[in-house]
């Protein structure tokens, strides 16, 4: 009978109960009513659901914490007016930690009571898959017992709220305790034993490790997996010889038989200190607020005694048990517990667990808990849970928002800050993760006259992330009057003192001689590799950078690499040739055959490459040091985006500078070609690439560009942008600073040029990195509006006037490119707006011109090959389903064709076969061949299948007629075998199910000497049997498998030479009791098989 069987439920004030049974797992129903008299349809509910393990053997039972529910339920519903007027009520389901069973309950929560949200304490398996099932359904679920590293996770599991503070803020304070303490050499024990209950050490010992490895020194890891004395203490012995401070991770029983294994080792000293790390919270056992008196005066200490008392666990209460002066282990001095604490604001957990404990003890729970210790802590946590619910629910109601929406529930939950719930375990805080934000406390034992507690010494605040001495740190007492050292005066292995040595005259001498052979050797050594260094850099000082003209293979003009046509040097002006090597840049022509600019292209070291002429005048610059140095720069650049630089040819009348070829020509070739279509993916790709190589280039030694503009970005094979047109400016100009003023011969080519850098008499050299932001948004004005006169291309005006509106503009408002805001994105025409600003100072820096580009476009910045991908993959999951629907449809013509033909070409012995529980392995021929008893088994009936198919061929023999031979009989020949046998599929091409062995040799051999005579015309078999003639062959393992079966007609045929096998005896297996279908009679000459067989 169920513990709350026989409750009345009374219409009143109160509580009401029913019961029912559902899957074998009892469902207790509890009703909370608000106030006075009401029937239960006057009120709307509110349901939520509570799972828990009924058995009181669970440290999660519902009969140690379940009356935290009853308990803030009837808090919510004394309240009804701030809540809707909802009568709130709970329905409970006892649950283990089976997955299965979590799932079957919850589903019949949600589907039958229709619960607004679960409180579960649920294990970490079960817990997953609700909370999963929980997110798919918009549930809200309330753990109040702790969670995984995998419900950290707040996109998968956005309806899950964890109670319990998560391990990983222990794992942090713990880190800031020892680096509060000064300890920076530490050792790890720990483990799980088999009389332990807890089984979270692991998932601990993994979050420790990885917040202490990083910041301090591990000396010693110890795990333990049992609690053998023996072993215990070794492993201490062993933990003592490396580590001074000692963390032990594990239980709180497994921690008491540590630490008092540790005394009797004499490890009580006060050399050594034990940190204990306990999720459990303690209480609120800190100082009243505003109390600096010492620990040691009367009245405060008795207070905390009883409260020490009271909130502390099972095992540190033994602590405090003997206070008339019997002994207690000296160790508990040298520990320091670490646990959650509540602020000792909040309501009084000794009188909120006598609570509890009265209401467990009466209906409907009817607990048989039997003293208050019993209850579990995590009562109160479940208590707060519930209050932080309907408190929230409150919230969204008076916002007038959905509070049945879990999922907008658990967001407005998170961070939640409208009210403070003060919850019997403290603040309740969610932070943005859905994780309790708890602060924690360090104890450590205190004496005062004659009487021991364990008091906070530090207090960590989930807030701020830091940890700070409570205002009575001062006055704390350690072991031996200080704080122990993390490790000894000398090191554990005296390797931080040095011993004294008495040195004899001969061991100084030859100490001396020694140092002075070294120090001599050495000096030798160094001078000779420097003396071999500077040698090598004088003779490679100045041709690192310098390539032999007579090296590169200059392409002929009409087999250029690809569909480049190089235009030569000597039919170039110098003034032309200097421009085109201003930009490195190498054109192709046009699919319509237009021959464009480029720089003649040559191989080089297995590489193709621009050659760009620069003059002669160039070879009186190359041996300047200024021109040296950016020479050094440039090559040293290497990115992706960047055109490699290969260095400089100095023989005249072939100076010249050598880069990479970029076959796809320039940006302005590819924008103004009316043959490349290219989506917005392609033009972001373009742009994602500039702003990576302007990246670089501004955070390399050159600062900026200076000449950014789309006859600079080249276009690679792989269609990715290569900025050129940078640095070597004195190398191909001899000037030390750029000028923009009537000189310029094709003023369109300074569109892209800052204004500020057009009104300057000489403007730097490499320009300046918010007038590279202008050149940027000149050139994104292109990727969105590309024509083949350039941005400004609606003007009607000359380039001249252009630039001069540009650089003095008439009106307030600076002369731009018209940009239509419906080819593009409305963040990228706000990007390019603010990067051509007439102030430099408000133009974005192209750090912020990515990210801005990454926000406006997600998928912007993959390049073309991962976009050409995608949709690859789009259309082969498109030809999957094509391929798919195709198949379908002709797996149902074929089974129509095979339905057609077996109509049309009946087969006599396949119709046969169906009845029995055979298998038909294959046809060869005349030969047919049946087994039974596999693929699937079935026990010893494959004997009897086999032998009554056997009798049943044979009388179909009787009326079957030859159409062909009317007058003739068909005359079979059958042989039984019983063996094992080997089954498999055999073959790629055509793959089919086989039999080999031993067996299937056999009855071949029943088959063939079954009569004297002509050719097999069937065969069939058990387990790899054959079947042919008219007398059915069945050897000596088939007839005692026959004879054990009973009911079968057989006669030894005698001792017969079988091949292979030597002398056998067989028998011929006559008919069957109760087989009514007639056989046929033949003498054996009149079975004997004819020729033409």
């Amino acid at each position: 009978m169920a513990p709350w069987a026989g409750v009345e439920a009374p219409l009143r004030s109160g509580l009401c109960l029913g019961v029912a049974c559902h899957d074998a797992h009892p469902i207790l129903v509890l009703i909370l009513f608000a106030s006075v008299l009401v029937t239960r349809l006057e009120a709307a509910k509110l349901t939520v659901g509570f799972q828990a393990p009924w058995n009181i053997s669970h440290p999660f039972s519902v009969q140690r914490l379940g009356a935290g529910l009853q308990i803030a339920i009837d808090k919510v519903n004394s309240e009804p007016a701030d809540l809707g007027n909802f009568t709130w009520e709970f329905t409970y389901t006892n649950s283990t930690c089976s997955i299965k069973e979590f799932l079957a309950v919850f589903t019949n929560q949600v589907q039958r009571e229709q619960i607004s949200a679960l409180f579960v304490p649920a294990c970490p398996e079960a817990a997953e898959v609700i909370g999963l099932l929980a997110s798919e359904w918009n549930i809200p679920v309330f753990d109040f017992v702790g969670q995984t590293a995998t419900l950290e996770n707040d996109f998968l599991y956005d309806t899950y709220v964890k109670l319990v503070p998560p391990m990983h803020e222990l794992g942090d304070v713990l880190q800031k305790t020892l680096q509060y303490l000064g300890w920076k050499h530490i050792g790890m024990f720990g483990g799980h034993s088999g009389t332990s209950s807890w089984d979270r050490v692991d998932e601990l010992w993994r979050v420790v490790e990885n917040e202490l490895k990083s910041h301090f020194t591990i000396t010693a890891r110890i795990r333990y997996t049992n609690n053998d004395p023996a072993l215990l203490q070794e492993n201490l012995r062993n933990m003592s010889a490396t580590a001074r401070v000692i963390i032990l991770i594990c239980s709180s029983e497994d921690a008491k038989i540590i630490l008092l294994a540790a005394e009797n080792l004499g490890l009580h000293t006060g050399e050594f200190v034990f940190v204990v790390l306990q999720r459990l919270e303690v209480g609120a056992n800190e100082p009243p607020n505003g109390s600096c008196k010492s620990w040691e005066t009367g009245p405060e200490l008795e207070e905390l005694t009883q409260s020490s008392l009271a909130q502390l666990d099972s095992f540190w209460k033994e602590i405090l048990t003997n206070q008339n002066g019997t002994h207690f282990p000296t160790i508990y001095e040298s520990v320091l517990v670490i646990t959650p604490s509540s602020s000792g604001e909040g309501p009084g957990e000794e009188g909120f667990r006598q609570e509890v404990y009265q209401r467990l003890r009466g209906p409907p729970f009817h607990s048989s808990i039997s003293a208050e210790e019993q209850v579990s802590p995590y009562s109160a946590y479940l208590h707060d849970s519930v209050l932080l619910y309907a408190q929230t629910v409150k919230f969204m109601i008076k916002a007038g928002r959905d509070f049945r929406d879990g999922r907008q529930l658990v967001s407005t939950l998170k961070g939640f800050n409208q009210t403070t719930l003060q919850g019997v375990t403290g603040p309740v805080f969610v932070d943005s993760q859905g994780e309790r934000c708890m602060d924690y406390s360090v104890y450590a034992l205190q004496k005062s006259s004659n009487r021991s507690l364990f008091l906070p010494v530090l207090r960590y605040d989930c807030y701020q992330k830091e940890i700070r001495p409570v205002r009575n740190f001062s006055t704390i007492t350690w072991p031996h009057g200080s704080l122990a050292a993390d490790r000894p005066g000398c090191g554990f292995n005296n390797e931080l003192c040095k011993s004294e040595l008495a040195f004899t005259g001969v061991t100084v001498m030859i100490l001396l001689m020694t140092f002075l052979v070294t120090v001599l050797g050495t000096a030798i050594i160094g001078l000779i590799l420097r003396m071999q260094k500077g040698k090598l850099q004088r003779q490679n000082r100045d041709i690192w950078w310098q390539i032999d003209y007579n090296a590169i293979t200059i392409l002929p003009q009409d087999k250029p690499p690809r569909r480049g046509t190089p235009v030569s040097r000597e039919n170039n002006s110098h003034e032309s040739s200097v421009k085109m090597s201003g930009d490195f840049s190498s054109f192709v022509q046009s699919q319509q055959g237009e021959a464009l600019f480029h720089a003649p292209v040559g191989l080089y070291e297995g590489n193709y490459v621009a050659i760009c002429y620069v003059g002669d005048q160039a070879e009186v610059r190359i041996r300047k040091p200024s021109v040296l140095q950016e020479i050094r720069l440039v090559y040293e650049l290497r990115h992706e985006n960047i055109v490699p630089f290969f260095g400089v040819c100095t023989e005249a009348p072939n100076i010249c500078i050598i880069t990479q070829y970029c076959k796809k020509g320039s940006l302005k070739d590819v924008l103004r070609n009316s043959n490349n279509e290219m989506d917005w993916i392609f033009k972001l790709s373009f742009a994602y690439d500039i702003v990576n190589g302007m990246l670089f280039l501004h955070r390399s030694p050159l600062r900026s560009h200076g000449n950014l503009k789309p006859s600079n970005c080249l276009v690679d094979g792989r269609m990715q942008v290569k900025l050129s047109g940078f640095g070597l400016w004195e190398l191909k100009y001899g000037r030390t600073y750029r000028t923009y003023n009537g000189n310029t011969k094709d003023h369109s080519e300074l569109y892209w040029t800052a204004p500020e850098l057009l009104r300057l008499p000489e403007a730097p050299r490499s320009g300046t990195p918010k007038g590279d932001a202008y050149s940027f948004a000149i050139v994104m004005r292109e990727l969105i509006h590309p024509h083949a006169l350039g941005p400004f291309e609606d003007l009607n005006e000359t380039p001249d006037e252009i630039l001069s509106r540009i650089r003095d503009p008439r009106a307030s408002v600076p002369l731009r490119p018209s940009l239509r805001e419906d080819k593009a994105n409305e963040k990228i025409v706000v990007l390019v707006r603010a990067c051509w600003d007439e102030s430099p100072e408000k133009r974005p820096t192209f750090l912020s011109i990515k990210k801005i580009l990454r926000d406006a476009s997600p998928k912007g910045h993959m390049s073309i090959l991962d976009s050409m991908v995608s949709k690859l993959e789009v259309y082969a999951n498109h030809l999957e389903e094509v391929v798919e629907e195709r198949t379908n449809q002709m797996m149902a013509e074929k089974r129509k064709v095979d339905k057609l033909l077996s109509t049309i070409l009946p087969s006599l012995f396949d119709h046969i076969i169906e009845t029995y529980d055979v298998y038909k392995v294959e046809t060869i021929g005349d030969a047919y061949m049946v087994a039974s008893g596999l693929p699937i088994r079935n026990g010893t009936r494959h004997v009897e299948e086999i032998a009554t198919m056997a009798l049943h061929f044979l009388s179909a023999t009787v009326h079957f007629q030859i159409g062909h031979m009317p007058q003739e009989k068909l005359k079979l020949r059958i042989g039984l075998h019983t063996g094992p046998v080997v089954a498999g599929v055999v073959g790629t091409t055509m793959p089919r199910y086989c039999l080999f062995g031993d067996t299937v040799n056999m009855a071949s051999r029943m088959e063939s000497s079954s009569l004297r005579g002509g050719r097999s015309l069937f065969t069939s078999g058990n387990t790899g049997c054959k079947l042919l003639a008219l007398r059915i062959h069945v050897s000596q393992s088939t007839a005692g498998a026959l004879l054990a079966l009973g009911g079968y007609n057989l006669q030894k045929r005698g001792t017969i030479s079988v091949k292979g096998k030597g002398e056998q005896t067989t028998f011929w297996l006559k008919g069957k009791e109760g087989f009514s279908i007639p056989l046929p009679e033949f003498t054996e000459e009149e079975a004997e098989v004819p020729e033409l067989f």
